[in-house]
């Protein structure tokens, strides 16, 4: 973990060291993962492949031992995520500190005009407040529990398996139905969602894609759609 450094300040009588994160690392990240308190994992498609790619990884270290690790990735620009975020120490706001600054750094080279984070933690909340996160959406999970299937309003499109030849379409689908970007998804991030997929269908309309869904399957009795979009010209 001699990577580059990018400063160290003393906390008591020890200094936290913030040095670039590299793939020898990921023993030790693994590791942390399990012990440490403070762990969040952006619910995404990322794979730790990705984190090597950007400036965007960065570990805390004291007495040359791991003690935080952060990982961002812009992929798609113009939106960074916070992909992953382990505190093993039990000063989380000073480590967030340290960690965030070179990491917006980072992300602002990669072509970001903006970093977010999917956050479900109060200790991460606060966090985030103190470098300037807002609130941008808040977001409301919706329950059918009825499994009988809506009848047939007529709707004449055809609803078909997605293949990899629908990635491009859906991608561009995706920025005319999501106006924020924060929502977009990148040709390797949905190509990933596509393998895990319980069900991935496309909606065609005189063979243009109007609209696509992709589901998870949670348990044999419960799946979860994950993605939903339509074309706003077919909406209503």
């Amino acid at each position: 973990m001699d990577s580059a450094n990018w400063g160290s300040q003393k906390l008591g009588a020890t200094a936290l060291k913030i040095s670039v994160a590299a793939p020898r690392d990921q023993a030790a990240i693994t590791q942390l993962i399990k012990q440490a308190e403070y762990v969040h994992g952006n619910a995404d498609w990322s794979i730790s492949a990705d984190w090597w790619q950007q400036q965007g990884a960065f570990i805390a270290t004291r007495d040359n031992k791991l003690q935080a690790f952060i990982a961002a990735t812009c992929d798609p620009a113009p939106v960074a995520w916070l992909r992953t975020l382990v505190i093993g120490m039990s000063e989380p706001a000073y480590a967030m500190r340290k960690l965030l600054p070179p990491v917006l750094v980072g992300m602002r080279e990669a072509g970001a005009r903006l970093l977010a984070c999917l956050s479900p933690y109060a200790w991460l909340d606060a966090g985030l407040a103190k470098h300037g996160f807002r609130v941008a959406t808040v977001i409301e999970e919706m329950v059918r529990d009825s499994a009988e299937i809506p009848p047939d309003t007529k709707i004449n499109v055809l609803i078909r398996q997605a293949g990899s030849a629908d990635i491009a379409p859906i991608i561009a689908l995706d920025k005319k139905a999501f106006i924020d970007p924060i929502w977009w998804l990148s040709a390797s991030q949905l190509g990933r969602a596509a393998e895990e997929a319980f069900s991935f269908t496309v909606a065609e309309n005189a063979g243009k894609i109007v609209g696509y869904q992709l589901s998870l399957q949670e348990s044999p009795a419960h799946a979860h759609i994950v993605r939903l979009s339509v074309d706003p010209t077919a909406q209503g």
